[in-house]
């Protein structure tokens, strides 16, 4: 019986394995999502902060009465005069979590809450 079973197995590696033809499988395409807000008072934005100041300083001289009136308007002026009036530069503009930090540190797991001095603000769901 041993015999039999060496005699197959040497019989068996004599034998050219046979080829498996793999295709290449189509991936299903992303979902295409609804980037427009659900909500019309929903608002976002990106701001790359050095581009912001290289346009700044590129167009705060190029500006006319008319265009500046139209900025005051927007709810970026507060950015905009700081950068214009050199009140804030790329020099000593650092990325900071220190007021993340802070306020995870109110967080308060066991009534998953934040603590306010006496107040306790729980985070709820809109519905």
């Amino acid at each position: 019986m041993a015999q039999e079973m060496s005699l197959q197995k040497k019989e068996a590696q004599n034998q050219p394995k046979p080829r498996i033809k793999t295709m290449a499988q189509k991936t299903k395409p992303k979902p295409n999502y609804d980037r427009k807000a659900k909500h019309s008072d929903y608002v976002q934005f990106r701001c790359n902060v050095n581009a912001f100041n290289n346009i700044i300083t590129d167009f705060k001289d190029k500006l006319n009465d008319r265009q500046k009136k139209l900025l005051k308007k927007s709810p970026f002026w507060n950015l905009i005069e700081l950068f214009n009036n050199q009140r804030v530069d790329m020099k000593n503009m650092n990325k900071s979590y220190l007021d993340l930090v802070k306020l995870l540190k109110k967080f308060d797991p066991n009534t998953k809450s934040f603590k306010f001095g006496t107040k306790s603000l729980k985070i709820t769901q809109m519905q």
